[in-house]
């Protein structure tokens, strides 16, 4: 490996990582909700939401804000959606405060990695003491792990190949979930 020595001292760094980190996973279009000791209650952005199996959100996401088509669904049906849609569960090891990436490595029994990629919505439970500056520090963690597979995840999928128009999972989750316990 190279001496990225003069390169990790720029590097950028947060005086809260966790902050930074759910602005990041915003800004990639993803949620974050901070799921409370109790079982019953969830909080998101600093709203309280109610908890039934899963955490509901108390608004709608900022990658479905405004990219409804014309004649679109009403925020009502697209919660309804939300509610009944193929969803797949993971754990992730660390979060990047720098690119609200997540890294991944271990799945759940029975799970294959096609899972992290063909359901309609990814939720990420994370712990939130998990949180590192940047991917310098990343990689660092990282270590020489060679044993298996393992990816950075960083906000639902999106592309806008397709005449110019942001579309979200055409190759992925379109929905992201980080539940931070």
């Amino acid at each position: 490996m190279p001496d990225l020595g003069a390169l990790e001292s720029k590097a950028m760094k947060f005086d809260n990582p966790l902050e930074a980190f759910c602005e990041a996973v915003k800004g990639a279009g993803g949620r974050v909700i901070f799921l409370s000791e109790q079982a019953d209650t969830a909080t998101e952005g600093g709203q309280s939401a109610q908890q039934g199996g899963t955490a509901t959100e108390a608004s709608l996401s900022a990658q479905q804000a405004g990219t409804a088509p014309e004649g679109g669904q009403s925020a009502v049906v697209e919660a309804a959606i939300r509610e009944v849609a193929d969803e797949f569960r993971v754990k992730g090891s660390f979060g990047v405060a720098e690119n609200g990436a997540v890294w991944i490595e271990a799945l759940p029994e029975g799970a294959t990695r096609r899972d992290l990629f063909i359901h309609e919505t990814l939720i990420i439970s994370l712990d939130k003491t998990q949180i590192v500056n940047n991917m310098h520090e990343a990689y660092r963690r990282l270590g020489e792990k060679s044993d298996g597979y393992g990816l950075f995840i960083s906000g639902p999928s999106k592309t806008a190949d397709i005449e110019q128009a942001l579309v979200f999972g055409a190759h992925g989750p379109r929905e992201l979930c980080i539940e931070l316990l």
